[in-house]
């Protein structure tokens, strides 16, 4: 969770701002600085999987797998082949049993991510704040999931957190 830039953990170089925003003390009439609301939704995603008592490990690094043939074929399929592999992944959420979490802010953007993380853990589950229209590129792989966050964690769940989302997919959506 190390920012190349300042060698300090993201969350805490960016602690004012997001908490600024999960209290409702951002000035909703300014936007938020670029980047901010991709930094703000991961944090918010945090907070309910904390909420909801789900252990996880926030940016754990992943040495790469072998990419079967099952993925390579469905992503040829899907019209777009798998990328060469990575030195090594870092998921937004590493949970137990090889289950990845992505929190994205865009749907295309959700669907995209299935192909650079699919093949590398057991299960994705890729969570999108909001909705952006036609997708280009739609994942097809068995044991990924796309899917908005306020599907994935109903209201009841989330509760104090739902404010939030909802004042985050007004900034983003508005850009």
């Amino acid at each position: 969770m190390e920012d190349t830039d300042s060698g300090k953990p993201r969350r805490l170089k960016y602690a004012d701002i997001i908490d600024a925003f999960l209290l409702n003390e951002w000035p909703m009439e300014g936007r938020l600085p670029v980047g901010f609301e991709g930094r703000i939704f991961e944090e918010i995603v945090q907070q309910i999987l904390d909420k909801n008592g789900v252990e996880n490990k926030v940016e754990e690094r992943h040495l790469p797998k072998t990419i079967s043939s099952d993925f390579h074929e469905a992503a040829f399929l899907a019209g777009r082949p798998l990328r060469a592999r990575r030195k090594y992944y870092l998921p937004d959420f590493t949970l137990t049993d090889n289950i990845w979490i992505e929190a994205t802010l865009w749907e295309s953007e959700a669907h995209k991510k299935t192909f650079l993380y699919a093949h590398q853990c057991d299960r994705l589950i890729v969570l999108y704040l909001c909705s952006s229209g036609a997708v280009r590129f739609r994942s097809s792989f068995k044991n990924t999931i796309v899917i908005s966050v306020y599907d994935y964690f109903p209201p009841g769940q989330i509760g104090q957190y739902i404010h939030s989302l909802r004042r985050l997919e007004t900034i983003v959506g508005g850009s």
